[in-house]
């Protein structure tokens, strides 16, 4: 095409089940989420935070709304990370770029966000890993922060100390 003339884009995603909370709340489908399924996403998933924050030596990139509905599940039942909305690229402190950010707003969604990140709004790799830390809950008790009666995972397994290993999902196997 000629300059100044726009293109069409078009963003393609692999045709595979869908994203992660709803297979885990639909009981039908959370069947086929082995144990072996569930380790193998939980590896994906860390290792795509581990590029993201590793891959360039000038500085970390966060996702910086990790969640089981941005984890889509493709026919080999692989993960992939989405919707990087909100993603930002931290270049080193000695560096000359900028930073678009919103000041003062905590980014991400209410159930996955690290309490420290929320009081200091700071956000670091701690806090993308807490997000992944509730992900591995969700993962393990086949049920969605934020999602039915029990909705508040961090505050049942974490708060109130409750053991996991009662609760674990039996869909599983």
């Amino acid at each position: 095409t000629s300059a100044g003339v726009a293109q069409d884009l078009c963003l393609v995603y692999e045709l595979g089940y869908g994203s992660l909370d709803k297979m885990l709340t639909d009981d039908e489908k959370a069947i086929g989420l082995s144990c072996k399924v569930r380790v193998r996403i939980a590896a994906g998933v860390s290792r795509a935070l581990n590029y993201l924050h590793c891959h360039d030596p000038r500085a970390c990139a966060f996702h910086r709304d990790v969640k089981s509905a941005n984890i889509v599940l493709d026919l080999a039942l692989s993960p992939k990370l989405i919707d990087c909305g909100l993603s930002k690229f931290v270049p080193d402190q000695n560096s000359h770029g900028t930073i678009m950010s919103t000041r003062g707003a905590s980014l991400g969604t209410p159930g996955y966000m690290c309490p420290t990140y929320l009081r200091t709004k700071t956000f670091d790799t701690k806090s993308e890993i807490y997000s992944l830390g509730m992900v591995l809950v969700e993962l393990l008790v086949g049920r969605v922060q934020g999602v039915g009666e029990a909705n508040d995972l961090f505050g049942i397994y974490i708060d109130d100390e409750s053991p996991i290993s009662d609760d674990l999902d039996m869909r599983a196997g």
